[in-house]
């Protein structure tokens, strides 16, 4: 489980979601005085790995440019959804198997 938003709602739910023996990676920038609630026996009994990872924040735009026309992301999507569907998603209303998602805007 991938979190990349830095909420602590979102931090929490990851954990929560996250399957037996499964990885919690925190790329998400939290705010400094943000603290998060876990179950610490669902932490133990899932086995799950935390992780958290420092980025520089220039590196993201290096990255964005390094990789430019080098890998077809539109082929590593397994799912387009409306900004709507994200929560049926996070409740586990929506259960297929996702392995990217695309959330398309309206504009």
């Amino acid at each position: 489980m991938i979190e990349c938003v830095g909420v602590t709602a979102t931090q929490e739910r990851a954990i929560a979601l996250a399957r037996r023996g499964g990885q919690v990676l925190m790329f998400g920038v939290a705010d400094p005085e943000a603290s998060i609630q876990i179950n610490a026996y669902d932490v133990f009994f899932k086995e799950l790995t935390i992780k958290g990872a420092f980025i520089n924040p220039h590196a993201m735009q290096d990255a964005i440019q390094i990789m430019t026309n080098r890998i077809d992301v539109e082929t590593l999507i397994t799912h387009e959804l409306q900004l709507e569907d994200i929560p049926k998603i996070l409740d586990g209303t929506i259960k297929e198997k996702i392995t990217k998602a695309v959330a398309r805007i309206a504009q």
